[in-house]
């Protein structure tokens, strides 16, 4: 993997059971990101891998926030987050496609960096299907998020800690806002766990809770550009919150536009 790049992974309770590993051989640069009661687990789980302590026991956005940091204080160009229960990698072909390494996906995901999206990713595999385009912008991204790290450091732009759920959602909408373009690509997908299957991660919490005050958060938070965040139930009963990505993408770049106007 490119030396500019840090590649790394937020676990919580899994121990032992961190899927995504499975993609990565050898695993070498990859960072297990940890809170400190499970150090030691993870510790004696994985020996031989990279360990990063966050510094307190914290929520996924603070957690998240620590891995940029960290990958500052690295001085990286690049970083890549991945959830830690991504079953595959697969490239595109129609459904699932054939399966590949989890560096040749990640490729990938540093082409569309170096491009210039500062927030980019890859299809999650239910959603592929044939006739897509090969990349997709300005839409929902999450589980897998690589972003630019000069464009933390130009925006001071972190995740936003009072999100419970959907920071990842939130990061990429604060980004459309700003007039950036933000990018995932139908050339490889990944296909994380079965939803409940793996437990720990988000599973330890409340998640239903979690979920609804994030929403209440959002509505006051986005509420100066309108109706732009919604909560959704779907038959089985699972919530899901949905941002009107074209609304934001419309107000992002009149913003954009505005600020280019003053500057004249």
């Amino acid at each position: 993997m490119n030396q500019d790049v840090l590649v790394a992974i937020p676990t919580l309770g899994r121990a032992g059971r961190v899927k995504t590993l499975k993609n990565f051989d050898p695993p070498e640069g990859v960072y297990l990101v940890v809170d400190p009661h499970e150090e030691d687990l993870y510790q004696d789980a994985y020996p031989n891998l990279n360990l990063y302590v966050v510094p307190e026991r914290c929520k996924i956005a603070q957690k998240r926030n620590y891995i940029l940091k960290f990958a500052l204080e690295l001085n990286k160009k690049y970083v890549i987050q991945i959830d830690d229960d991504v079953e595959r990698f697969n490239n595109w072909n129609g459904w699932s496609g054939e399966r590949v390494s989890g560096w040749e996906a990640l490729g990938e995901v540093i082409r569309l960096l170096k491009q210039g999206f500062p927030l980019a990713s890859l299809s999650y595999q239910p959603y592929v299907f044939k006739g897509r385009v090969d990349v997709v912008l300005n839409q929902r991204i999450w589980c897998l998020l690589g972003i630019d790290l000069n464009v933390v450091k130009k925006e001071n732009l972190f995740f936003d800690e009072n999100a419970l759920e959907c920071e990842d959602f939130d990061f990429a909408a604060q980004l459309i806002l700003r007039g950036y373009s933000t990018a995932f690509s139908f050339r490889y997908n990944f296909a994380p766990e079965e939803w409940k299957k793996n437990k720990g991660g988000m599973q330890t919490y409340d998640r239903k809770s979690l979920l609804l005050q994030t929403y209440n958060y959002f509505l006051e938070k986005y509420s100066e550009y309108g109706k732009v965040v919604s909560l959704h139930v779907k038959k089985n009963k699972k919530m899901e919150i949905k941002f009107d990505w074209k609304k934001l993408t419309i107000i992002g770049q009149n913003r954009l536009k505005m600020s280019n106007n003053e500057r004249k």
